[in-house]
């Protein structure tokens, strides 16, 4: 066993300089990814301001979480706005700060499918000659250098696709919270405007009652204006459950708690904006649907994956 070794030693210095030679060419071919200072927020932060005009942060230290809830804190002195209630969101909510980690994650796949293979190399007895055994070894990491390339393009392309995901995630975050905002404050306008018209019927309830007793009103006329005034009591009491019920909505979507949900929100809708026409909506739509470009990505990382496994 010992005179096998020591004959195959030269063999084992050959293999080592040649896996060292392609190495260094799959280096030249592939180049080694290296990963990002933002962590690859910057592209979503750039999607964020230029379709939103918000701002977003990906929460990695004590620092920079204390400036978010500073901001967060600012923001919810002041009674909500639909574009203040959007960044709130943006700069709070667990949900979208579990997407940005998902994309360090792909990030370091990324990184990982770029580095070259580590040259193994085994020595045993049981399949006939040393030589045998450490070409072997040789050959699997020449196919993995010669497939380098390859494998780091698709992963770069699973990264800009994890982008464009983060990306999608921001801009649904902010859709909801700005409908669910709406939905809240229609809900308070809601629960005020049965509770005006219950002051009133309960107004004209006690009329009906003293009309009633002095005889100025018949019977069914005042059966009529109670029940009424019962039916509106059950709508009012069914607008303050759906008020509770929006606003609930709307803190999930904010992420805030305690002391924070104290924030106050707008008794009345404010008036609607023009809006432009259908065909522009429609064109403009198509032109910055993120899911699409998601799905355009992924079809042509499908391609190169087939190319590489084949």
């Amino acid at each position: 066993m010992t005179r096998a070794f020591h004959t195959s030693q030269p063999i084992l210095q050959s293999s080592i300089r040649r896996f060292s030679l392609l190495a260094g060419v799959g280096l030249l071919l592939g180049g080694c990814a290296s990963f990002s200072a933002d962590g690859g927020v910057g592209t979503v932060q750039t999607i964020a301001y230029t379709e939103l005009n918000k701002d977003v942060v990906k929460i990695t230290d004590d620092g920079v979480a204390g400036s978010a809830k500073a901001r967060v804190d600012q923001l919810l002195k002041k009674p909500l706005t639909a574009d203040s209630a959007v960044q709130i969101a943006l700069l709070n909510n667990r949900g979208l700060q579990a997407a940005f980690n998902e994309l360090g994650i792909a990030e370091a796949q990324m990184v990982i499918a770029s580095l070259p293979p580590n040259p193994r190399f085994a020595l045993s007895s049981r399949t006939g000659t040393l030589s045998l055994e450490i070409e072997r070894q040789v050959v699997g990491s020449i196919f993995a250098l010669a497939t380098l390339p390859a494998r780091a393009d698709a992963a770069r392309d699973r990264f800009q696709s994890a982008q464009l995901r983060a990306a999608e995630a921001v801009l649904k975050l902010a859709a909801d919270t700005r409908r669910q905002y709406f939905r809240a404050v229609a809900a308070n306008a809601q629960a005020a405007f049965y509770l005006e018209a219950k002051a009133s019927t309960d107004a004209a309830t006690q009329l009906f009652k003293r009309l009633g007793e002095s005889g100025g009103i018949n019977k069914l006329d005042q059966a009529r204006e109670f029940a009424f005034d019962a039916e509106l009591g059950a709508q009012l009491a069914q607008a303050r459950l759906q008020q509770r019920q929006e606003r609930e909505r709307l803190v999930r979507l904010l992420g805030i708690w305690g002391d924070d949900l104290k924030f106050r929100l707008p008794g009345s809708l404010p008036p609607l904006p023009g809006l432009p026409s259908i065909k522009a909506v429609e064109a403009e739509a198509l032109r910055k649907r993120i899911d699409i470009q998601i799905a355009r990505g992924d079809l042509d990382l499908l391609a190169k994956t087939l190319g590489l496994t084949q």
